[in-house]
């Protein structure tokens, strides 16, 4: 027996649109996404936006599954005065190496190796996208985390899912929907402030943001050094060219007479 569908429920079933009585036609509702874990993402990136003055070592491990760790693939060194100023070394274990030293005014880029620098207008933020490769493949995302709330729209886009996961020996997981993937952050609270200690990026195509696992391609950036600064030497942050190397003039407004 043939059974009719109200002309409303026939248009909802074949074209996932609503007929309402006026006879103009409505998208259902999109599907509520789940930031419950918002306020505590929020409490975490005001915490790490505070910190001045540290010099961090951050080491890099690919994973096969959550859980899984291997050898350090590459580590960061990171000396760090304010947003924008900033020195930071990296290298991998296959021997490729950068290095970027900033002081608010001009950046030098060196790949280490080569026979050739650029020198370029500087970053103002972590987060800030310039050209070549940017801070969260060759540093780390937790650097992103020092930016504070300004690098929320990077973490967590507006529309993308953020939630609270179990706590992990002792530490709070907040995992989020970044630009780079699904992102994991454990932090530990001291004094009152949460702390970025680690950080777990999932890539690729598994079954993100819902869970890790299905192939997907994911690495674990951890903290192994934390230290306070309360003076830097003048040469930590000096973007000054070394000597004998050509060097790529890029920035917009150059200081007269050179260096």
């Amino acid at each position: 027996m043939a059974i009719r569908l109200p002309a409303t429920l026939f248009f909802v079933a074949t074209f996932g649109i609503v007929l309402a009585q006026d006879g103009t036609t409505t998208a259902p509702p999109a599907p509520s996404v789940d930031r419950s874990g918002e306020p505590l993402l929020r409490e975490m990136l005001a915490s790490m936006g505070q910190v001045r003055n540290v010099r961090l070592t951050i080491g890099r491990y690919f994973l096969g599954a959550p859980g899984d760790r291997v050898s350090e693939s590459a580590v960061s060194r990171v000396w760090y005065r304010e947003p924008g100023v900033f020195r930071l070394q990296w290298s991998e274990v296959m021997g490729d190496a950068q290095l970027w030293v900033t002081d608010g005014r001009s950046l030098l880029r060196d790949s280490m190796g080569t026979r050739s620098v650029s020198v370029r207008d500087p970053l103002k933020s972590f987060a800030e996208k310039g050209s070549g490769p940017s801070i969260e493949e060759i540093g780390s995302v937790i650097l992103w985390a020092l930016d504070g709330e300004a690098s929320l729209p990077l973490i967590a886009p507006e529309g993308k899912r953020v939630v609270r996961l179990a706590d992990v020996e002792g530490l709070t997981v907040v995992e989020s929907a970044s630009t780079v993937g699904t992102v994991r952050f454990f932090a530990r609270r001291s004094g009152g402030a949460l702390r970025v200690v680690r950080v777990e990026t999932q890539r690729g195509s598994g079954p993100a943001p819902v869970s890790f696992g299905g192939g997907a391609f994911i690495t674990r950036d951890e903290v192994l050094e934390w230290e306070s600064v309360r003076r830097f030497e003048d040469w930590v942050f000096d973007p000054s060219p070394p000597k004998g190397l050509e060097v790529r003039d890029e920035r917009t407004s150059k200081k007269p007479g050179g260096w």
